[in-house]
């Protein structure tokens, strides 16, 4: 937790197309600790937000230490982007895919 606010990353792919009807799952990745209770409310917004969408809730994973930005005593958005992109990779060359990339 950073000063009492459980940080969440939410990433969403945006279709161009007006579709009503969303193909792809949402993926919700906690970093850290986090209340479920939280989670589910967010998860609530984002089928709300995009009709008939499914959301996927990944295992919460750590927050790297060095995207903390200790002057703004937060975490930078392009640091976190860039581990996600970094831990996912790995995780695909092991075989240990995101669940939303699981068929």
């Amino acid at each position: 937790m950073v000063n009492g606010i459980p940080l969440v990353l939410l990433v969403l792919l945006l279709s161009t197309q007006a579709n009503s009807q969303w193909k792809q799952p949402v993926a919700l990745q906690p970093f850290g600790t986090i209340e479920h209770q939280l989670l589910e409310q967010v998860v609530n917004a984002v089928k709300k937000s995009i009709c008939k969408v499914e959301v996927d809730i990944q295992p919460a994973i750590p927050l790297p230490k060095y995207a903390y930005y200790k002057p703004g005593n937060r975490y930078r958005a392009d640091k976190l982007l860039i581990y996600l992109e970094s831990y996912y990779a790995n995780q695909n060359k092991r075989g240990g895919k995101h669940e939303s990339q699981r068929q």
